[in-house]
């Protein structure tokens, strides 16, 4: 089975690989805009393309004799319209499935993507299901719950101030998800040949928290004080368009509103919730990830 996969070096996409790699059934295409990282793959037999999917000629050249293809679209802050991102990379990747005839497609959405308005960049992958469902293929769309990773994002604040800064309440809840099993959950759905038609896998992770208890759990795991601090949608957008993090103000936008809608129940899953006791659970994420990010920006 020739399988694509884009975003091969991001933080699902090259868990994916990771997963694959040493599959006898699987010839793996991997799609970067760089392809750092990609060499000991490449040694394994893998076919890496360098370029980007928003030209169209890209994925028009590299989907040849494609049998199954992961869509992702790579995370682009800095963009001035947040879902036009999103419509280039799925007009491209569409033409070039129709080109090819790929008989399957797998898509990296997100939880809320059942929603068409008010979600932020969640729109972008509503979108994509919406078309990839009216084409003549096999498809389904992973939609993972709040990546665990994005605290990452806080490793320096929770350093030196003992916090995390969000535009969302901490009583807010919602369910998280490590990458590694996101990617362990796709690379399922990439290897089960028997499924057909269009469907839904939808990620709830571990367990729901707010994000005062993810707070309080970084807290307990790092031992020295954590808290969570709520940012006014002002107050989060200069934060977040400033240098040193340099969103595009459209995108800060979009990110405040993502947060507001899970803080509203707005953005939440579609379907009944399903208590993943075998994934990773937040602790453990914090002792296995987030502490050494902290101790490697000192």
């Amino acid at each position: 089975m020739k399988i694509a996969i884009s975003g091969a070096t991001g933080q699902v996409g090259s868990k994916i690989v990771s997963q694959l790699i040493d599959e006898d059934s699987c010839e793996l295409v991997l799609l970067s805009r760089r392809g750092v990282g990609l060499e000991e793959a490449e040694r394994k037999g893998a076919t890496v393309y360098t370029g980007d999917v928003k030209e169209p000629a890209f994925l028009r050249e590299v989907l040849a004799g494609v049998d199954t293809f992961y869509l992702m679209f790579p995370p682009q802050n800095k963009v001035d319209d947040v879902i036009g991102h999103y419509q280039i990379i799925l007009d491209n990747a569409i033409a070039a499935i129709k080109k090819h005839h790929i008989p399957r497609v797998v898509l990296q959405s997100s939880y809320g993507s059942h929603l068409s308005s008010g979600t932020g960049p969640v729109v972008g992958t509503y979108l994509a299901e919406k078309a990839l469902r009216t084409l003549d293929i096999d498809f389904t769309a992973v939609r993972p719950s709040y990546f665990m990773e994005n605290f990452l994002w806080f490793a320096d604040s929770i350093r030196e101030n003992g916090a995390v800064f969000l535009p969302i309440s901490g009583e807010a809840s919602t369910c998280f998800m490590a990458t590694q099993d996101i990617a362990k959950a796709a690379a399922e759905v990439i290897l089960d040949t028997q499924w057909h038609g269009n469907q839904i896998k939808e990620l709830h992770g571990h367990c729901d928290l707010t994000f005062d208890q993810i707070a309080q759990i970084i807290e307990k795991e790092l031992n020295f004080p954590v808290k969570h601090v709520d940012l006014s949608d002002e107050e989060a957008i200069s934060a977040f368009v400033a240098p040193e993090v340099g969103f595009s103000r459209p995108y800060a936008k979009a990110f405040v509103e993502v947060h507001r809608a899970i803080e509203n129940q707005w953005l939440r899953p579609e379907f009944p919730h399903s208590q993943e006791t075998e994934t990773m659970a937040f602790d453990r994420f914090v002792r296995d990830f987030l502490r050494p990010a902290i101790a490697d920006t000192k």
